[in-house]
């Protein structure tokens, strides 16, 4: 029992918010947490997202170096309405977050438990 006890990898929900809190756009806490898949589609989201907001100062600086981006513009607010809409996913997302870092680490210490009560019980 000792040996299942002492290599026990017990998450730190302190760091683990603390990655949230720091990297939280970039997935770290996710990776933390060893959700891997939901960890890199988080990544993803922010790496689109960042390509379509480098594209979108590129084609202001491109084609409007004066600063005067008419009121029309329905190309670059399609572009503004992706960036948008990309940060509302990430930011919804990182909302969940907050609880689901939480019921992650205390599932994983009950199913800790649990393991060790059945052992403790075939002793």
């Amino acid at each position: 029992m000792h040996s299942l006890s002492s290599n026990y990898n017990k998450k730190s929900i302190t760091l683990a918010y603390t990655f949230w809190l720091l990297t939280g756009l970039f997935g770290v806490h996710r990776f933390y947490l060893n959700a891997i898949r939901s960890g890199i589609v988080q990544f993803l989201i922010l790496g689109v997202n960042f390509i379509f907001f480098a594209y979108a100062i590129y084609y202001i600086a491109q084609h409007y170096p004066e600063s005067d981006i008419p009121d029309n513009e329905t190309y670059m607010e399609s572009i503004f309405f992706i960036i948008g809409f990309l940060l509302l996913i990430q930011i919804t997302w990182l909302i969940i977050d907050l609880f689901w870092i939480y019921f992650t680490i205390r599932k994983e210490k009950q199913k800790h438990e649990d393991t060790l009560k059945q052992i403790k019980a075939f002793e």
